[in-house]
């Protein structure tokens, strides 16, 4: 009983000290705010706090240039503050249904310039017709795919050597070599595999260490033909039979023909 009225008391402390009123943060004054909205739907608006934080933004209405498109509202404006290591941060931005939200800063990361292989490559695009484009650009992803699958492969083993090269009309190189042994490389070209069709032509080598200490290598080509790979340690397949070499060899000499119709 003594210990049942000690939680007791302990919780009545509890709730009463979560209950006390708790000091609030004193809100931040406004030194200054003003804002506006044309009938249009252009507006603008600027503040100013007194802990030193900024803020404008003015948008003016755009006008559809076609039935396909709608009124828009392209927005420019700036933010600035103090940061926590005490330097002023400032923001210009501008946003449009063109380029999107485009912020500058010199607080901003900035990419790293394109390589000029890449930009080539990205210029033949924009000189080539819509449909071709397409094409073209898909095989163009999925060859900086690879070299970032390869890339990415390197790193929990340190490269001993690595180089990659891409060339704007579809041709490229790479190669890279692994503290443990392993290496690959790889080619390829356009070509052209019929009139409407055109198609990467690959070739390459790779070759580790196995878990029994032995090196194993495999040379390949991938092209209109399909994947050929070859390698000492690669299973061979039985000889074809005579007779299956027959038939192969009269279906070749004699190709299905579609018969006439009769009228």
């Amino acid at each position: 009983m003594k210990n049942f009225a000690l939680c007791l008391l302990v919780a009545a402390l509890m709730s009463c000290c979560q209950s006390a009123p708790q000091k609030a943060e004193e809100p931040i004054a406004i030194i200054s705010q003003e804002s506006n909205i044309e009938p249009d739907g252009s507006y603008n608006y600027a503040y100013e706090t007194a802990n030193g934080i900024k803020a404008e933004e003015t948008g003016t209405l755009k006008k559809a240039t076609s039935p396909d498109s709608s009124d828009v509202i392209i927005a420019r404006g700036s933010v600035s503050y103090t940061s926590p290591e005490g330097n002023l941060i400032t923001l210009n931005y501008s946003a449009d249904d063109e380029n999107g939200f485009q912020p500058q800063g010199d607080h901003l990361p900035t990419p790293p310039p394109i390589p000029p292989a890449i930009q080539k490559a990205l210029d033949y695009l924009l000189s080539l017709p819509p449909a071709k484009r397409l094409l073209i650009e898909m095989k163009f992803l999925l060859l900086i795919a690879l070299f970032v699958v390869a890339a990415s492969a390197t790193d929990s083993n340190d490269p001993i050597s690595q180089e990659s090269n891409v060339e704007y009309n579809g041709k490229y190189h790479y190669h890279y070599e692994l503290k443990d042994g392993s290496k690959a490389t790889q080619d390829g070209v356009l070509k052209s595999v019929n009139a409407d069709h055109n198609g990467e032509s690959v070739h390459g080598k790779y070759s580790f260490v196995g878990d029994d200490g032995q090196t194993y290598v495999v040379s390949y080509v991938a092209d209109e033909n399909g994947f050929q790979p070859v390698g000492e340690h690669l299973p061979t397949p039985p000889p074809t039979p005579e007779s299956v070499l027959k038939a192969l060899e009269y279906i070749r000499l004699h190709p299905y023909q579609t018969p006439e119709k009769k009228h």
